[in-house]
């Protein structure tokens, strides 16, 4: 019964957008990102970035740092430091990277005041105006409150954020060893081409034998080089987000 009703507010939630805004972009758009963050998504994922010249946001789980979260080694504060020092984005993915359905107002604004004193305490006051939802699930009341706490919320409800943006629930595609394949990623990108839309991809490590969630660097730069070769800009989500609001 609870995973029935798991389904069922997923759908409910995806279908009721909260800050809706339209995409005046006349050109295909796409961000790389990393979540929770693994230290691969940096030593490896960080790698292939500059070797493309590619911009990229990481989701960071304040709480997690320097630690070990399901055999998985995570970022640490050196890492933290060189990612924003490198360009690419830091946005928040919470504290502790709970469901954030199962959590009370109180308890969520408790969860983000901690992690924007995280970033402020180590990254010299940076702005983090991205969020995205742990495990990418919402209900239609936290979807309404991080569209408060943050002017972007990225889900991982499958496609391309074409003509009007649910900026509450981002729509974002994996790059993931338990879903991949390269025809996948094609398909996807070429539907960005077509709708002049807007495509997220997500990850989480980057390794020669990643988690389920996680990428081979061949994934990753499989994604990157086709974009490149459709012409498509990558950018961070904050910085594609602008572009989408040129008119």
């Amino acid at each position: 019964m609870k995973d029935l009703w798991a389904r069922i507010n997923r759908r409910i939630t995806a279908q009721i957008p909260a800050n809706r805004r339209r995409n005046h972009s006349t050109v295909p758009l796409a961000s790389i990102s990393f979540d929770d963050f693994p230290r691969t998504a940096w030593t490896n994922g960080g790698a292939i970035l500059r070797k493309y010249d590619v911009k990229a946001t990481y989701y960071t789980a304040a709480g997690f740092v320097g630690r070990v979260v399901e055999n998985i080694e995570q970022y640490n504060l050196e890492d933290l430091k060189a990612v924003a020092a490198a360009g690419h984005e830091i946005a928040s993915h919470t504290l502790t990277h709970p469901r954030v359905y199962d959590l009370s107002k109180r308890e969520i604004l408790a969860q983000e005041e901690a992690t924007r004193a995280f970033f402020q305490q180590h990254l010299s006051g940076q702005e983090t105006v991205g969020f995205a939802y742990p495990y990418g699930e919402a209900s239609v009341r936290t979807k309404r409150l991080y569209s408060t706490l943050y002017p972007l919320c990225r889900g991982i409800g499958m496609g391309v954020n074409a003509d009007w943006l649910d900026c509450g629930q981002l729509k974002a595609v994996g790059i993931e060893r338990n879903s991949w394949t390269p025809e996948r990623i094609e398909t996807i990108i070429h539907e960005a081409v077509r709708k002049n839309a807007w495509v997220i991809f997500f990850t989480h490590d980057i390794t020669e034998n990643p988690s389920p969630y996680g990428a081979t660097p061949e994934m990753l730069e499989h994604a990157i080089v086709t974009l490149k070769r459709a012409g498509i800009d990558i950018l961070p989500v904050h910085e594609a987000y602008k572009r989408t609001q040129m008119a």
